[in-house]
């Protein structure tokens, strides 16, 4: 993905951000990529990013109810 961005038009880069993951009372920072506009700052998710994500939040999740 390239171009603009889907809130305000600005143009896109891509990036590694910090995204925050929380499940119960834990938390966890973890860096993926995404696109961010330039003008406004939103932020766009790769596919890989939302894999990443998905990820951490199902094993933190299975650890939340171990406990």
């Amino acid at each position: 993905m390239s171009g603009s961005c889907p809130m305000c038009g600005g143009q896109l880069v891509m990036k590694q951000v910090d995204y925050e993951v929380s499940v119960g009372p834990h938390q966890k920072v973890i860096k993926v990529p995404a696109f961010v506009c330039k003008k406004c700052g939103e932020r766009v998710y790769t596919d890989e990013a939302d894999e990443t994500i998905k990820k951490l939040e199902e094993e933190m999740g299975a650890i939340d109810q171990e406990f």
